[in-house]
Formats: structure tokens, sequence, C-alpha cells
């Protein structure tokens, strides 16, 4: 640190430095309280993956390459692996793949990693060729996977159905959704779709997973801290959309949803307007057309023709 050495007149005469350790064992002490301050902030930041990963992470290292891709394969098998850890498995065996001269099973990772993620930080120990790959990669994916909610209301609630798009790599082997009502305890389904019940007007909260390898959370349409809302209608409305959502106009659903428009074209199932009356009248019709040709035809004996006047309207 700077020193102003003051002379007779009490002005600067010059500066010099101190390295930290002349100034005292104290001085060195905090310091080093400083810097393990500082390591202890940054440790999230380098924080291991899954055991497993980092068994394959170990395995690679020690050219042990065939060691690497079963413990990534066991990897794939687990449970409980997070989306980071998805990205460093792709990333690591896309390395092991490339060690193990196996391109074709490299530009595949390349692209599953590329189709999860097309902004990734490739370790410094990646080697040229793998990089040339996931940038290939980058390049050929258009848009990352996605999980998508449709939400329709039905009678007394709504049902939610999930749909992954853009997983180009085929990444994504399960969905799963769960709903509340504002404030409430989550409904869980294990499966794409989920029926929650509610009462009108209520206002219902949803999230959407796509789940991939290991259990991993591969995409999310809303979350646990900022879910989905829908708000149920009435009784009446949730039927009618329920009808025409499904074709249907039978007893089943009920009310007016299952009454044709005043008005409207005839029912095959009945309730619309008679078709009595024109058949009726179409009927009449056809008789006065009969006379009227009986009458202006000439009629006819045999093959000869009838001579004499012709009457005429």
């Amino acid at each position: 640190m700077p020193i102003r050495d003051a002379g007779a007149s009490g002005r600067a005469t010059h500066k010099r430095t101190v390295a930290p350790w002349a100034l005292g064992v104290g001085a060195v002490r905090a310091f080093a309280a400083l810097w393990a301050l500082v390591l202890v902030v940054l440790a999230p930041a380098v924080a291991l993956a899954h055991p497993l990963i980092e068994e394959g992470k170990r395995k690679y290292e020690e050219a042990d390459f065939q060691g690497a891709l079963d413990a990534f394969a066991r990897a794939e098998q687990a449970t409980d692996l997070t989306r980071d850890d998805i990205v460093q498995l792709y990333t690591r065996r896309a390395m092991v793949h490339h060690a193990m001269r196996h391109p074709e099973d490299l530009e595949a990772d390349a692209f599953r990693l590329a189709n999860l993620d097309r902004e990734v930080r490739l370790p410094r120990s990646a080697p040229p060729p793998v990089r040339r790959a996931y940038e290939q990669a980058v390049a050929r994916v258009t848009a990352l996977l996605r999980v998508d909610v449709e939400a329709a209301v039905m009678p007394g609630g709504t049902r939610l159905v999930a749909r992954v798009t853009d997983d180009n790599a085929g990444l994504v082997q399960a969905l799963r959704v769960r709903a509340r009502t504002a404030g409430g305890v989550w409904r869980r389904s294990e499966r794409a779709s989920l029926e929650f019940p509610a009462a009108a007007g209520a206002t219902v909260e949803f999230v959407a997973e796509a789940v991939g390898p290991g259990g991993a959370v591969l995409a999310t349409a809303g979350t646990d801290a900022a879910p989905l809302r829908m708000t149920i209608a009435s009784a009446v409305a949730a039927v009618t959309v329920e009808t025409r959502a499904e074709g249907a106009g039978d007893a089943a659903t009920g009310g007016a949803a299952a009454q044709a428009p005043a008005g409207g074209a005839p029912s095959d199932e009945g309730g619309g307007m008679s078709p009595w009356p024109w058949v009726i009248g179409g009927g009449v019709a056809l008789v006065a057309a009969a006379i009227v040709i009986v009458l202006l035809v000439p009629g006819t004996q045999g093959d000869q023709p009838v001579s004499g006047p012709m009457v005429t309207f």
C-alpha cells in the first residue's frame, strides 16, 4: 500500500509501496480470511455433478473409455438427475466417443446437446472435433424443445393436456402435469393429461414438465413459483365448450348445449323443424302439374291422331 513520508515542512516528499506481508502477521491473516471467503462464495459455481457423471468423467481422464460409457449409461437409468447433469452427460460422452473414434455417436450426442441448449460452454479439455460437431449441431437446430399445455373447460372443472414440441433428438421420455386451485394443494398426474375438478369462478393454477433420461426435468410450462393460470367459467358455458369440442349434442351433456339454435337447420336426432309440411306441399304441386299436362297434350287413340279442335288456355 502507498505510504507518504513527510519532511520537516510537513509536505510529502515521495511514495513507496509496502507488500502486505510487510505489515505484519495480522495483515496476512486478514488477506487469508478474505481469500477463503471468496472461495466459499464461488464454490456453488464449481459444484460437482451427479456421482455417476463424475465417475464417467474420472474414467475418461484415466483413459478407461468403456468404463466411462458404462457410468454414463447407468446415469441415464437413474431417477435423480438434473438438467445440468444431462448437459454434462452429453458433453462428456461426446468427448469419449471422439476418443474412441466413433464419429456417428459423437454427432448424435452433439445434436442432443444442441437440441437441449444452444449456448453450452464446453470445457477447455474438449477437443476441436467435439467443438466443431457441437457448432454444426447448433446450426441445424432451429428451435429448442419445449412443453405446452392445452387447458379445456369441461363440466365441473378443466382438462389439462401437455404436449412436447421440437424434440428433434427424442430426449423426452415422459410428461407430467399438476394443478391446484389458487393457493391450494397440488394434485399431480404422472401422465400427459389431468382432469381437475373446480367450481365455477375458481382460478386454477397448473404446471407441466417434460422429463428426460435419469428423471431430469428438461423443460417446463410454468413453475411452482410462477404457474400458468385459468379461470373456470360458469357451468352452462363449460357444458357448451365441451359439447363443441367433442361434437356431441346428446342428453349426456344436458342443458342448452344439446339443443339446436332457434331457426337453425333440422337435426337428424330430433328437435328440429318437421319435414312433413314440405312433403305435402311438394305432392300437391306435382298433382297440379300433372293436370295441366293432361289438358294441354292432345289425346291419342291407338296409333292414329284424333282430329278436331284443340282446347287452349
